[in-house]
């Protein structure tokens, strides 16, 4: 569900795929962009900033399937220290 511009998804929507994972948040061009959250089949999900359809620097929260909860600032798909 969510907006449609010339047939393709942009702006805000939820995306449920034909694996189960499942994508909340912003598009652009058909692709995860801006704010939102990814729910993959294997129990992980990543809460934050995605640019061209990949995560993006800077806030960001990764939960794994174990439940650990890692937070932060992100660069290049790793947490940095500051």
């Amino acid at each position: 569900t969510g907006t449609l511009q010339n047939g393709i998804c942009h702006g805000q929507g939820k995306m449920i795929f034909n694996n189960g994972e499942i994508y909340i948040g912003a598009w652009m061009n058909n692709k995860f962009h801006g704010h939102g959250q990814k729910y993959n089949t294997d129990g992980t999900s990543w809460t934050g900033e995605w640019r061209d359809g990949a995560p993006y620097n800077g806030n960001g929260t990764l939960r794994t399937a174990n439940g650990s909860v890692v937070t932060g600032k992100w660069r290049n798909g790793n947490k940095t220290l500051f």
